[in-house]
């Protein structure tokens, strides 16, 4: 019997560790700082942009599509402890790079304001292609691979 015991606990042993090595590993990225990351988001500095950028698309109907159009600082000008860049592209798209500060590789965050004219509102959808753990820090954020995103 005591045999037998063995043979099934390592039976069990190789069938678990072969279903182990063949579950799809969870999307590994640079790490990150979720504090610095989280400041970044939420900062004045990011928000006056988003602000610039939803002004002139409710007062045009259309986006700027540069920081010159928004009415901003150049990218290399738009920087904190956490931010790197900030740069206002087509569709006024905000491309936002981040520090060291938020993580030793170069990575960013790309924000996509949509206008809702009958409201005199705009929104934004915040995505990342490379921290997959974006929405644990920023819950309004997504985490979309960056073979799957142009943005980022």
């Amino acid at each position: 019997m005591p045999l037998r015991r063995s043979i099934i606990a390592v039976s069990l042993l190789v069938l678990s560790t072969a279903a182990q090595a063949q579950a799809p590993a969870a999307p590994v990225g640079p790490p990150i700082n979720p504090n610095a990351l989280h400041v970044a988001l939420s900062s004045l500095l990011l928000a006056s942009v988003k602000a610039a950028v939803a002004n002139a698309m409710i007062a045009n109907g259309s986006a700027p599509a540069s920081n010159a159009a928004a009415k901003v600082g150049a990218p290399d000008y738009l920087t904190s402890n956490e931010i790197s860049h900030i740069v206002v592209g087509p569709g006024g798209v905000l491309s936002i790079g981040f520090t060291g500060a938020v993580s030793p590789d170069a990575v960013g965050v790309t924000l996509t304001p949509k206008l809702d004219a009958s409201r005199h509102a705009v929104s934004w959808s915040c995505v990342s292609g490379s921290i997959p753990e974006i929405a644990k820090v920023e819950s309004e954020c997504r985490y979309v691979p960056a073979t799957a995103t142009e943005h980022d």
